[in-house]
């Protein structure tokens, strides 16, 4: 697929999926009696037939015929597959003419069933010719020895600059017959034998002062997919997970990104005359180009790449060497304005101005990054990416400038550098790196731009000071979900959703649409409000389904039928094409999941039960009703005390905001909302002079006995309903009982003087200040609140009163 069908990566990997669900279908005895008993039969679990269908379906989608030979004359790529005699002699299956070999003519599908023919899932293949082949993994589980020797037989001239070896993570089987001896007697090998080939190559040939040295890679997933079988397509999500655990490993990333630096670099090399690592400043003309006197390989961005104006001689623009960019559509904010006039306005000294953008996860903090450290590279000599979000990453990332900047050698580099002022790969201090990059900074004596993104670890924060330099020509832009980071910087900018017109173009960027009737604009003004204008639910509710069949009408429609399928489709998760299309790496929910795994566990509870209340009427002076014990008259006129534990208010709740004693605390609500607050969950909006109410103008100060202002609680609408549609079953009938119970209980029903009691044996239907209500449209108000409660989560509180 990658080297004959020249498809990308991601395009092999779906295609797989679809073909391995059709293919690894089990014949009806494989089915009964498992493998075992096809391998003691000599027969095969698998049908051949359905491997060799998709072979030339794909060959006649790609190469125009279903069977087309292997041998490709104008093929870019050199493609060779192994598989295996009857012998066990590995025999190479070449798209290419061989110098030491003849070509064995096969066409495509034929190459495929041979090296696929695993005695214990495929039957062997017998070509034309008469010859009969095995799986390539009798002899080649490993084939890195058959790759050297090709390589060296077709390009004898040629040094061989990069070795990459990627392994399956699950060591395919041997097999020397038709027999359940012989599958018995492989068994052994079978653990073993990728690893053990890999270890002896890099013995071999990878050692200090061999041939390969510090060019050859090995990634190979470890943990986690050992016991998944090559026919269990559908254990996708288990091998997916091992192997971003895999990946995400300090020491992996670090090969990765060794790895990647040879691949896609253009080498070359120049001795250094002088130590990259000195005191003073420099002048610009003064300064070499950065990475090009160290003695090590120097990633040179294309001319394409290079920005147009270059106010700096020798500059370095890590945005270019990382693949950091803004995305393709960007909306104008006029937030980038605020940035620039932070900058321009703060009066700084000795210390680096900084500017520090807070705002909900998604709300698009990281691309206004992207874009000002691009569309203002001109105007500094140095533009630095920080990776912020763990320990961990900041050290990465300063290990990666420091190693760009040229003040280190890159992990296969140490040790070949005779130049000791250069640090070493392996660091007894952790803040070498750090303390070698301000330094440089300082000693260019030019202006610079740090971005720090994602500052949402609450322990990377109270220690990211110690990470900032502190120069005059300094320039930090600091992007955090945490309202505590405000301390960090001179400026802070709060991030909301995208302006109205411009969240309804990025809308109709994904709809495709360049001219949009009135109609049209009207409808996508109604989603981008649905969605509170948040940068990143606009961009992927319009990836997933703006583009289908029906367009932005049959979008709406959608959203106001089945608005629960919808947003756990497009905003509750993230399919691999759009991680890919939009490089964000999560979706809207995964990205607020993160932030609240922070918070305290009845606090994240305390959010997902608001998450079933009327967001338009979340009040402290609501809540502190649910909590209270009140009096009230029963069914037989007699007065009754409710406790709201005995009433269903959820015991988690009571701690939360009550003190031991049960009493309501200000404090400890203050407190809880403050949490949420900090991560922009929840915002506290106060309602001033009279607004309008279905029942009627309405004074704010009638809203209260206290004549205080009514503060309500506000939470982002995507949040509101996410909050309780990517809840499991279970939990969302458990909030759904504790939402009910709140708002019955809170309900203002309660008696305080009962003289006021005009006849104590007939029961009111509604008490309010002692007495029966005197105040028809407060009643009415208080009514209509309690059925917009309720209506949040009347669809799954139902079933609690059928029958």
């Amino acid at each position: 697929m990658l080297g004959l069908f020249e498809m990308d990566v991601q395009s092999c990997i779906d295609k797989y999926q679809e073909l391995a669900k059709i293919v690894f279908t089990p014949r009806k005895r494989a089915r009964v009696f498992g493998r075992i008993l096809p391998a003691v039969l000599g027969t095969a679990p698998f049908d051949h037939k359905l491997l060799e269908r998709e072979i030339k379906r794909l060959s006649f989608e790609f190469l125009g015929d279903e069977d087309a030979p292997l041998y490709q004359k104008t093929s870019r790529c050199k493609v060779f597959v192994c598989t295996s005699l009857s012998n066990s002699e590995t025999v190479r299956l070449r798209s290419y003419d061989s110098k030491f070999e003849d070509h064995i003519r096969c066409t495509v599908w034929e190459a495929g069933r041979a090296t696929s023919a695993a005695p214990s899932f495929f039957d062997p293949i017998t070509f034309s010719n008469g010859i009969v082949f095995r799986d390539g993994a009798l002899q080649a589980n490993n084939p890195v020895y058959e790759l050297m020797q090709e390589a060296m037989n077709e390009f004898p001239s040629q040094e061989i600059d990069t070795i990459v070896s990627i392994g399956t993570g699950v060591p395919a089987s041997i097999n020397m017959s038709n027999g359940l001896h012989s599958v018995a007697k492989a068994c052994g090998k079978i653990a073993t034998d990728t690893e053990r080939i890999a270890k002896k190559f890099e013995a071999d040939y990878c050692m200090s002062g061999r041939q390969f040295e510090g060019k050859y890679f090995r990634f190979n997933v470890t943990k986690g997919v050992e016991g998944v079988r090559l026919e269990e397509w559908q254990k996708t999500d288990i091998m997916m997970s091992s192997t971003l655990s895999y990946l995400g490993q300090y020491s992996t990333s670090r090969e990765l990104r060794a790895c990647a630096y040879r691949l896609d670099c253009e080498i070359t090399e120049v001795v250094s005359s002088r130590s990259r690592i000195s005191t003073g400043p420099a002048s610009d003309e003064d300064l070499p180009p950065s990475g090009q006197s160290v003695g090590f390989p120097v990633c040179e961005p294309s001319q394409d790449e290079l920005p147009r104006t270059v106010g700096y001689r020798n500059s370095f623009y890590q945005l270019d060497r990382i693949g950091k960019g803004p995305v393709p559509y960007f909306v104008t904010r006029a937030e980038l304005d605020q940035i620039r006039e932070h900058f321009a306005n703060i009066d700084n000294t000795s210390q680096s101005r900084i500017v520090c953008l807070l705002g909900l996860g998604g709300s698009g903090k990281t691309q206004l990054t992207l874009q000002y450290a691009w569309s203002r590279r001109e105007e500094f000599g140095v533009v630095l990416w920080v990776n912020a979000s763990s320990e961990a990453t900041l050290r990465d990332s300063f290990e990666l400038a420091a190693s760009q900047l040229g003040l280190r050698l890159p992990r296969h580099e140490a040790g070949v550098s005779k130049n000791r002022a250069i640090a070493t790969y392996e660091r007894p201090d952790v803040f070498q790196d750090v303390n070698a990059v301000k330094q440089e900074l300082r000693r260019r004596n030019q202006p610079w731009l740090i971005v720090f993104d994602k500052v949402d670890n609450e322990d990377v924060l109270f220690g990211l000071n110690q990470y900032i330099p502190s120069d005059l020509n300094g320039h930090i832009l600091l992007s955090s979900r945490r309202q505590e980071a405000r301390r960090l910087g001179q400026k802070y900018i709060n991030i909301h959703g995208l302006p109205r017109d411009g969240a309804i173009g990025l809308l109709m960027y994904h709809a495709g649409i360049e001219h949009p009737s009135t109609e049209q604009l009207k409808i996508a003004q109604e989603i981008v409000q649905q969605l509170d204008c948040i940068a990143l639910a606009v961009d992927l509710a319009g990836r997933s389904y703006i583009q289908n069949p029906g367009g932005l009408r049959n979008y709406l429609h959608l959203y106001k039928s089945n608005k629960e399928k919808l947003y756990q489709r497009s905003l509750g998760h993230m399919p691999s094409h759009l991680s890919r299309l939009t490089g964000y790496e999560h979706s809207v929910y995964a990205a607020w999941q993160i932030s609240i795994a922070a918070i305290p566990t009845n606090t994240a509870k305390f959010l997902h039960l608001l998450c079933f209340l009327d967001p338009t009427n979340l009040s402290k002076e609501f809540l502190k009703r649910a909590c209270h014990t009140k009096l009230h008259w029963d069914r037989n006129g007699e007065l009754a005390i409710l406790k709201p534990r005995e009433c269903g208010v959820p015991e988690w709740l009571l701690e939360l905001l009550c003190e031991s004693d049960g009493e309501w605390s200000d404090f400890k609500y203050h407190e809880t909302v403050n949490q949420l607050a900090s991560l922009f969950f929840v915002r506290q909006d106060i309602l001033e002079g009279t607004w309008l109410h279905e029942t009627g103008p309405v004074e704010t100060s009638s809203l209260l006995a206290d004549g205080n202002e009514m503060v309500l609680l506000q939470i982002p609408q995507p949040l509101h309903d996410l909050g309780r549609y990517m809840l499991g079953a279970d939990e969302r009938t458990e909030f759904c009982y504790g939402a009910f119970s709140v708002c019955v209980h809170a309900f203002p029903n309660d008696v305080s003087e009962i003289d006021n009691l005009r006849d104590p044996s007939r029961v009111p239907l509604y008490v309010g200040e002692g007495g029966e209500s005197q105040h028809v449209q407060a009643l009415r108000r208080d009514l209509e609140q309690l059925r917009r409660h309720i209506e949040i989560f009347r669809h799954d509180i139902q079933p609690f009163f059928r029958g």
